[in-house]
């Protein structure tokens, strides 16, 4: 394999949450600093709406059935990469009230996790 990613491999479930959750990662302090806090799971459908629209259009065609089924697939995938930044964060102890599980900047539980 000469390449990280390829267009197939984008266009599945794993390859596409694992690039999304990467992307959002980078460009997530960026966000915070100049666009005042849009939430992660914004960018994170944003990212994975167009990671799967390039990647369906790809190696597909563009069609609008194929936009379509890419947008409802990005839901499922920006949860997934949003999820996964979640369990990321309170493993590393990162300070981000949205994505920590209900969870302070300072560790203190909020009382927003459900059991």
């Amino acid at each position: 394999m000469s390449q990280f990613f390829t267009w197939d491999a984008l266009v599945t479930y794993s390859g596409a949450a694992l690039f999304t959750g990467f992307v959002v990662q980078l460009i997530k302090g960026w966000i915070d600093d100049y666009l005042r806090k849009i939430p992660t799971a914004l960018v994170a459908y944003a990212v994975a709406l167009v990671t799967l629209v390039l990647a369906v259009g790809a190696t597909e065609g563009f069609t609008w059935q194929n936009t379509a089924l890419a947008a409802f697939n990005a839901v499922i995938v920006a949860a997934a990469s949003s999820g996964g930044h979640a369990y990321v964060s309170r493993a590393t102890g990162s300070a981000n009230t949205k994505d920590n599980g209900g969870t302070t900047d300072d560790g203190e539980q909020t009382g927003d996790t459900k059991p």
